[in-house]
């Protein structure tokens, strides 16, 4: 289970890196997010378990949050067709508060302190 989960990680990590499409970006962020999942089953007792649900759950929540705002987008009038990560640059002007909301989002994805996929 160790070496799936290293594995997983690497490939995830490796593999978001070089993607320029969301939903590929988003797909091998997934592999990345499961392997730290299968790190907290890896531990093979109670706490392990309790904190990959809670990890797990709070994944979920980020990346519905995350489609929810590629559908703000979609609905909008000047992104018709949002496929790419370089399409997202114009976000800011084009709403400042889904831009807002989609940092605070990406920020908890990836990890950082204060947000809740730290």
């Amino acid at each position: 289970m160790w070496v799936s989960a290293i594995g997983s990680i690497t490939l995830g990590a490796l593999g978001a890196s070089r993607q320029f499409k969301i939903k590929r970006f988003i797909g091998y962020t997934s592999i990345n997010q499961m392997g730290f999942i299968l790190l907290g089953l890896a531990t093979n007792n109670q706490m392990g378990l309790e904190s990959s649900l809670v990890y797990l759950v709070i994944y979920m929540v980020a990346v519905i949050g995350f489609f929810s705002v590629l559908l703000v987008m979609e609905h909008s009038i000047n992104f018709k067709g949002v496929s790419f990560i370089h399409q997202l640059s114009s976000l800011k002007a084009q709403n400042k508060g889904v831009s807002i909301c989609f940092t605070v989002i990406i920020f908890s994805m990836a990890g950082i302190p204060p947000l809740a996929g730290f």
